[in-house]
């Protein structure tokens, strides 16, 4: 392998783009060469000169606790309560209220004001279209009512547009002065 193949090679491997045979390449050239490598190669050596046969430590699964407890020996474990047993308070809250709301619903006596207006007779048609033309009516005149003041903005506009001319020929009066 050139040197040339190697340069292209550890740039794929740092762009962690090569396959396990170019890593292999690799890895066989470092540990095959000998010192006639160029300066800036050496450096890379130790990384790409370990055997196959070595293997990466694997952590158990008790690591990161054995590493808390020797950091913090003193410290008691607190009781972590879970979000599983609060849920569960929730959930029993949520019951309780819905039947106490339930309840209240239920037991309290009906309203007579609703009651006496549901007994009594349906309107006819007749007398159906009088009340709402009532309804209707009252709401024009309201509506009316306030339409009156709306009158009087067209005089506004009017009254403006002279004070605003009266206000320009007193600026241009101070600054003749």
């Amino acid at each position: 392998m050139t040197i040339k193949e190697v340069y292209i090679l550890m740039e794929k491997y740092f762009d962690g783009s090569t396959s396990l045979e170019e890593e292999k390449k690799l890895r066989n050239f470092f540990s095959n060469s000998s010192n006639n490598l160029p300066d800036d190669l050496k450096n890379y050596k130790m990384l790409f000169s370990r055997n196959d046969s070595e293997t990466i430590p694997v952590l158990d699964s008790n690591f990161t606790e054995d590493m808390w407890n020797k950091m913090n020996p003193n410290k008691p474990k607190s009781k972590v309560v879970s979000f599983n047993a609060f849920k569960r308070v929730l959930i029993a809250a949520a019951s309780i209220i819905l039947i106490i709301s339930v309840y209240q619903w239920y037991s309290k006596p009906p309203n007579k004001q609703f009651t006496a207006a549901h007994n009594q007779k349906e309107m006819t048609k007749q007398e159906a279209f009088l009340a709402t033309k009532q309804v209707l009516v009252f709401v024009s005149v309201k509506l009316n009512e306030g339409r009156q003041p709306m009158k009087n903005i067209g005089c506004f506009h009017k009254f403006q547009n002279v004070i605003k001319k009266n206000k320009n020929e007193v600026i241009s009066k101070n600054n003749i002065n």
